[in-house]
């Protein structure tokens, strides 16, 4: 069978293989879409990013469109003459969902027991890259100055055991929620006050995009790309910084007034509704694109 287009949603750069082996194919639209900038912990790391760079300097030419999630994402997996000519498509999310609503909030509140509190939110996995445990850090000294914080943290994976005990070392067990998986993500957003995400690495997170239009205030790490800025009402810190700057700007943002179901316009005027970002990728298949 004779293929017209072939996606390719990558992490690593021996992926692009398959851009290759479709070129061989003779298949007219080969798009590698980068979706990371870094690769995950492990003992073995150094060889993955050793094949990783090779494969990327050898095999992306193979593709005849180059897309990534951000411009981060784009210059990790691709060399130096490709990254100027890449397409930004953006993870799109479906904007309506995640409307704000304030009744729906309150009752996830006082479901949850945290009606009068300041709830600090991070909805990803529990490991390495997404680095609760500087989080964690961060919270327990904002614990003297709001004792009335809870920290939710939305999600599972292999260090959950390891972030319980951090947060009985540093005396906040009772006040960090693990909330586990759920596919009612909007509305533990809705209940969280403010979105903080400390990640080692990132392509473009698909959940600061939600939280954003959810209406929350973000402060996030400085390694994650600043495409995902869709407001004003957020602050990327590094997370060689003091920590007390983290408390900072948690406080004041907590403290910001802005309509939080105007937040759900601005996103999908930034581009990144769902059916926007297929609409884009629509047209590059059928050969409809400027």
């Amino acid at each position: 069978r004779q293929y017209d287009v072939v996606h390719l949603n990558i992490f690593q750069g021996l992926s692009l293989y398959y851009a290759y082996l479709a070129e061989k194919a003779r298949i007219p639209v080969r798009i590698a879409h980068s979706h990371n900038t870094a690769l995950r912990q492990s003992r073995t790391r150094w060889l993955k990013l050793l094949v990783h760079n090779a494969a990327k300097c050898f095999l992306a030419k193979n593709a005849t469109d180059y897309w990534g999630c951000s411009k981060l994402a784009a210059e990790f997996m691709f060399p130096k003459d490709v990254v100027e000519k890449y397409e930004f498509i953006p993870n799109g999310i479906d904007v309506e969902k995640f409307r704000f609503d304030n009744e729906v909030r309150e009752k996830v509140r006082k479901d949850l027991g945290i009606e009068s509190k300041l709830v600090i939110g991070n909805v990803g996995r529990l490991c390495y890259q997404k680095n609760q445990e500087y989080l964690l850090e961060v919270f327990a000294i904002l614990q003297y100055e709001r004792p009335d914080s809870i920290l939710l943290l939305v999600g599972e994976g292999e260090l959950k055991a390891d972030l319980r005990q951090k947060a009985e070392k540093l005396s906040i067990a009772d006040k960090v929620l693990f909330y586990g998986v759920t596919d009612k993500v909007e509305q533990l957003l809705w209940a969280m006050d403010v979105f903080v995400f400390t990640s080692r690495f990132e392509g473009l997170p698909v959940t600061v995009v939600e939280a954003q239009t959810a209406g929350l205030p973000c402060v996030l790490s400085d390694r994650i790309t600043t495409e995902c800025r869709l407001m004003d009402n957020i602050v990327f810190l590094s997370l060689d910084a003091k920590k007390e700057l983290w408390l900072k700007a948690i406080v004041e943002l907590s403290s910001a007034n802005m309509p939080r179901q105007q937040a759900t316009d601005m996103v999908k005027a930034a581009g990144f509704a769902i059916a926007d970002v297929a609409d884009r990728i629509e047209k590059v298949y059928l050969g409809l694109r400027n």
